[in-house]
Order: C-alpha cells, then structure tokens, then sequence
C-alpha cells in the first residue's frame, strides 16, 4: 500500500533491494542430477516425497500430473487444502494407478516410488475409464452428504475397476443415485462386520458382495 513506488519503501526494504545475490549456474547436468540438486535446494525446506516423486521424468509421472489435472476438483471435495498443496491427489492417482497395474493392494510409498521409476503404463483406456466413473460417483455421493476419506475413495476404485475385470460390467449411469446408496449402506456394514480390535482395523476386499448386490440392477453389461 506505498502507492507502488520505489522511493515510499522503508530504508531497510530498499537497502535489502540494493543487496547482491549469488546465483550459481549449473551447466552440463543430466535431468538426474538436477533433480538431486532441486531436493537438496529448495530454499532448504525438504521436500515431501510426492514432491521428489512429481520432478522425476518418465511416462509415470507425466501421466500422472496430467490425471491429477483433470480431477484435481473432484479430490478437494474431501481432501483439505493442506493436503492438496502437499500433492495428496498425486499420490491417490499414484494408488489407484499402481493398483490397476499390479492389482497388488499394497499401497505404501515403497510401491509408489517403484512405479513412478517404471517405463510402461498399460491399458490407460481401460484406467481413465474407470476413473471417470469414480469421478461420477464420488460427486454423487458428496451432494449426498455422506462421508468420503482416502481410503473410501480406494475401495470404490477398486471396486469398480474389479466389477468390470471380474464380471465384464460397469456403472449404469441410470442407477447412479440408487448404486450410490447400496455402495454406501454395504461400506457402513462391511465396517462394522469386519472390524478386527487387534488391529483396531476393518478389512476392506470382500469380493463375494460385489456380484450379489450390484450387478443385476446397478451395473451394465460392459460392451
């Protein structure tokens, strides 16, 4: 508010201003070496490894900026904004990515990192199918008002790329409010039912609920 001049600046701001910098110029680095160099820079602040994971070059984490851009809005209606600038949505599609190639359900940072480093990414029709229809039903779900959390927003991943791997079906579009309801009523009772107080967790593949309950009246035959 200094009427943008230069001479309205305090003496300690326009001395600042007046102070030399160094700047050092790397030359005849390799992509790798920069990298290394930007995590050890960075104004000294450490970079989370969703950072360090979105610098990497290669197929994987161009894709994935690329998918984060698309959906970025359908996560930020349930992850915080704290979590979005520390590259949460990265590292759900990373998850959700790594499943769908691997179907290892191992999500950890170890898989992550081993899957940004990989050269190939396979079906990606088949995965941003999917994914579209996740976007779907996460919004649905939210206008409805009921809870969604990361590992929510997993299982209905996962579940929707299994019904079309497993029973050749996928969401009909038709159905959507009355899928969402049912999806939501049996995760509530998947919860309750398999929750171990050893662990102080529920166990979430329940496979045999997925043909019994969806697909004759909310999924389609995929052609």
């Amino acid at each position: 508010k200094l009427n943008g001049n230069f001479k309205n600046l305090p003496e300690d701001i326009k001395n600042f201003l007046h102070h030399p910098i160094q700047v050092l110029v790397f030359d005849n680095m390799t992509f790798d070496e920069m990298h290394e160099v930007a995590c050890k820079v960075n104004m000294g602040v450490p970079w989370s490894k969703a950072d360090k994971r979105n610098t990497l070059r290669g197929p994987v984490p161009k894709y994935v900026r690329n998918i984060t851009n698309k959906v970025s809005e359908t996560f930020s209606l349930f992850l915080s904004s704290k979590e979005i600038s520390s590259r949460k949505v990265d590292e759900l599609v990373g998850y959700f990515l790594y499943y769908h190639q691997t179907k290892v359900d191992t999500l950890n940072q170890k898989n992550l990192d081993t899957l940004y480093k990989s050269n190939n990414i396979v079906n990606k029709e088949e995965f941003e199918k999917v994914l579209s229809d996740w976007d779907k039903v996460i919004k649905v779900i939210h206008s409805k008002k009921h809870k969604i959390t990361k590992p929510f927003s997993t299982k209905l991943f996962i579940f929707l790329l299994e019904v079309r791997r497993t029973e050749n079906r996928i969401l009909n579009l038709e159905t959507i409010n009355g899928f969402v309801e049912k999806y939501v009523e049996l995760e509530e009772k998947r919860i309750v039912e398999s929750f171990d107080k050893v662990i102080g967790k529920s166990s979430w593949i329940d496979g045999d609920r997925y043909a019994k309950d969806y697909s004759a009246k909310y999924l389609k035959i995929y052609q």
